[in-house]
């Protein structure tokens, strides 16, 4: 089965370019959609470059990868941020796991480098969900890493583009998942990943992670987590549970540990505004900032 990896670029250093350049040379084949303000001249074998200005924001951007990918062949796709750092090795590790476990989509372990802890793997149950680190499925991947099949992405369907860039992986999989997809979790392969920038502090013995993102992220991370809360509530009433509790962490480590303080809040409310009336889409284009 033909394999192919999205890259979704942003602005890339010199090292984003430079791991591009590792893949191509051992014959990967490679979709890269750049989301940046401007092109950039990107031409190598193996590459099909597409500048794609954002549009659709990260969802826009693997939707057009992933397409890509299937017009030249491939039958399972890798997805990746420019930041997500692995020698050839991986898919190796991945695909002789998807084949052991009949998988349609798997993910990594991964690693957050700023807060130096590792990922923490959730099942929703109906009403309850636990962290199930260590076992073999979970309930959700981050899209840095994830592998899905052709077949899933017919049952699924695409990235859904008016969430942007935040939740668009937590709808995704939550659509899979209705649709009996399990997700698998390889922890024999492990990425580094950065939430934001990311602290760890202990507030009356509870452990909170600020994840020190822009007002613009707020936004999306409130707005996109309630609506799907709210898209999914009849099937999964334990997400809104799990949604509740993440955006009261947001907002609580932003009133203790974060800048900008007013701002974050203001853009919080007005994406939980957007949620409940369904206001989605560009948040530049919304409120034209």
């Amino acid at each position: 089965m033909k394999f192919g990896v999205v890259v979704v670029l942003f602005n890339p250093s010199d090292e984003n370019i430079k791991h591009l350049e590792y893949l191509a040379k051992n014959d990967i084949t490679l979709a890269v959609v750049d989301n940046s303000p401007v092109r950039k001249k990107i031409e190598m074998g193996n590459i099909s470059y597409i500048y794609n200005q954002n549009k659709g924001g990260i969802a826009g951007a693997l939707n057009k990868g992933i397409n890509a990918l299937i017009a030249s062949g491939c039958e399972f796709f890798y997805t990746f941020d420019q930041d997500s750092i692995f020698d050839i090795s991986y898919f190796n590790k991945m695909n002789n796991f998807r084949y052991q476990e009949n998988a349609e989509i798997i993910c990594p372990d991964f690693y957050d480098v700023n807060s130096k802890t590792h990922g923490m793997f959730i099942q929703l149950g109906r009403w309850g969900y636990s962290d199930v680190r260590g076992k073999k499925t979970a309930s959700f991947a981050i899209t840095s890493g994830m592998g899905i099949s052709k077949n899933a992405w017919d049952t699924i369907g695409e990235f859904n583009e008016l969430y942007f860039i935040d939740h668009v992986d937590t709808e995704y999989c939550l659509r899979a998942a209705n649709k009996g997809i399990d997700i698998y979790v390889n922890y024999s392969v492990c990425i580094d990943h950065e939430i934001g920038k990311r602290e760890k502090h202990n507030f009356l013995g509870l452990t909170l992670k600020p994840n020190n993102h822009n007002f613009i992220r707020k936004y999306y991370i409130v707005r996109n987590g309630t609506h799907c809360a709210f898209k999914m509530h009849k099937q999964f009433p334990s997400f809104f549970k799990l949604n509740f509790l993440r955006v009261s962490h947001e907002l609580v480590c932003v009133i203790l540990y974060e800048d900008n303080k007013f701002k974050k809040v203001h853009y919080m409310i007005r994406g939980l505004k957007d949620a409940i009336f369904g206001n989605l889409g560009d948040i530049k284009e919304i409120y034209k900032i």
